[in-house]
């Protein structure tokens, strides 16, 4: 196909409207494709519905805690744990490693319990959280004396009494002022009861000192619980008197603990698979202190089928291979986040740089165009002349005739002269272009092939003669006077003369502005010599 033809049908006004609507297409499916996948959940974490959204998956785990149902619970704390890394809540953060220590101490795993209470303790600390602090230390002391690590465990049962102890003269101040009812005071009464009574037990592991442990809860009851046992306590009496040697008052403190756990009075609820699974070991120790050897048996066979259920269940899916699945796939999400980024930003950049292309292009193609239509304008005068030449040669018209034709001439020709000066208006405002878009190389190329289109063969002859017009053949007389210029210096006159700056020439002569200033200085003597001069 014809170039001149491809030019035409790209640039028309029709053309460039389907170029720019294929752009806008292009920018839309880009953004689409950028936004798209996952919107909706990267768009929460952006804003600031992230405190509700962590609230709301903290008490939809809540409840499914309750409902026993650990492992969609600990999937909904891990959710609530994710918006919570967005927000400053302490206390949030204490209620979910707290309930995720549970979870874990459920399933017998005791190492990542303990790390999720000292989390959730250290949480509540800083918003100041007393209460919760004390049943974290107990919790906390608790896996210790599990652990038979007697030194922590007495330590955290200590911190936790002391707490509740504080609480409790708090409350009691406040029952003799009035601003408060007995229900806290006795709450936390019991607290500090149970825990003196835990602190104890753990002197009890570490010392082996039945009798002296006996004596020393019964004195803690007779300061804090008005003499009267305390339940929760059953269960470790039971295992003092059973190390004692004493099974019938032991199998009593069982039977007495099973009872109160499952009474209304109980606020624990029923009894749990780990809890049924010590009762029936002590029971099976108890058994054969007795030489009960066939009961000790099946209260063994019971433990051993309540714990291998419990590590079956385990084995299926433990709680921290839920967590580690969970983040897993956090990750794997924000990988992919990542990516689609990257591919967009590059689409984005790609876009941008298309269209500048298209800046270019356009401008350029204009610009040669304009020149085209100037250059056709000028043949059109050109041919004019020449047919006005020959028929002034060959015509014997009259001499009123020949003088107006004349006259027409001379006003063609000054026509000519004014289109030949918007020529070149048009060079050096393609030369100024060059200049100030010099990191454009696309653009620097398009226009030096225009100035060579322009500026060359028989376009320096029609410059020369527009400049011997204006300046009174300037030129013709330098080479009638100076015979051995150079055609370059000739080249160099007629751009002067023309209205060039230095800076423009040395682009058309493809020199440098130094050099430029040079020559023209020797141009300007020899001029001058003539009795003309150089602007």
């Amino acid at each position: 196909m014809d170039k001149k033809l491809i030019n035409k049908l790209i640039f028309s006004k029709a053309g460039i409207f389907v170029m720019l609507s294929l752009l806008v297409v292009v920018f839309v499916c880009v953004m689409e494709w950028g936004t798209s996948p996952n919107k909706g959940k990267q768009g929460i974490f952006s804003d600031n519905n992230s405190g509700k959204e962590a609230v709301k998956h903290f008490k939809e785990g809540e409840r499914l805690f309750k409902k026993g149902d650990d492992y969609m619970a600990m999937e909904e704390f891990l959710e609530a744990e994710k918006y919570c890394n967005n927000i400053k809540n302490e206390l949030l953060k204490g209620g979910i490693n707290w309930y995720k220590g549970e979870l874990y101490y459920n399933r017998l795993d005791f190492t990542n319990a303990l790390n999720m209470y000292n989390l959730s303790k250290d949480s509540y600390l800083q918003c100041g959280r007393k209460e919760e602090v004390m049943r974290l230390y107990g919790k906390i002391a608790e896996i210790h004396l599990k652990n038979k690590n007697y030194e922590e465990a007495i330590l955290n049962y200590g911190k936790a009494r002391a707490i509740a102890m504080e609480l409790t003269e708090k409350e009691r101040s406040l029952l003799k002022k009035g601003k408060t009812d007995s229900t806290l005071f006795k709450k936390y009464e019991t607290q500090s009861l149970n825990y003196s009574t835990s602190l104890l037990s753990g002197y009890f592991g570490k010392e082996s000192s039945v009798d002296e442990t006996i004596k020393d809860i019964k004195e803690v009851y007779s300061r804090y619980n008005r003499g009267n046992d305390n339940p929760e306590d059953y269960l470790f009496m039971a295992y003092v008197y059973s190390y004692k040697g004493n099974t019938s008052i032991a199998s009593k403190y069982i039977d007495k603990y099973v009872e109160w756990r499952y009474s209304p009075a109980s606020p624990k609820g029923a009894l749990s698979g780990i809890e049924k699974a010590g009762i029936y070991s002590l029971k099976s120790d108890i058994a054969k202190k007795e030489n009960s050897y066939k009961l000790a048996l099946e209260y063994k066979e019971k433990y051993f089928v309540i714990i291998d259920s419990i590590a079956t269940v385990e084995r299926t899916q433990s709680i921290r291979d839920i967590e580690n699945a969970y983040w897993q796939k956090d990750l794997t999400l924000k990988n992919i986040q990542a990516d689609q980024k990257s591919r967009y930003m590059i689409a984005i950049y790609t876009l941008i740089l298309l269209i500048a292309i298209l800046i270019i292009v356009v401008v350029v193609v204009s610009y040669k165009r304009r020149i085209e239509r100037k250059n056709a304008e000028i043949e059109s005068y050109m041919q004019s002349l020449k047919m006005m030449d020959e028929k002034l040669s060959s015509s014997e018209m009259g001499k009123a005739r020949i003088l107006q034709q004349l006259d027409v001439h001379k006003e063609k020709e000054r026509h000519l002269k004014e289109l030949l000066e918007g020529r070149f208006a048009e060079v050096r405002e393609l030369v100024r272009t060059y200049y100030e878009t010099g990191n454009s190389r696309m653009l620097q190329k398009k226009v030096e092939d225009l100035l060579k289109l322009k500026l060359s063969g028989d376009n320096f002859e029609v410059m020369e003669e527009v400049v011997n017009a204006k300046n009174d053949n300037i030129i013709k007389r330098m080479r009638d006077k100076y015979p051995q210029l150079k055609e370059d210096n000739v080249k160099l006159l007629n751009l002067v003369y023309a209205g060039f700056s230095a800076q423009e020439i040395s682009v058309i002569l493809n020199d440098t502005p130094q050099n430029i200033y040079v020559r023209k200085s020797r141009l300007k003597k020899m001029v001058s010599e003539m009795g003309d001069c150089i602007a």
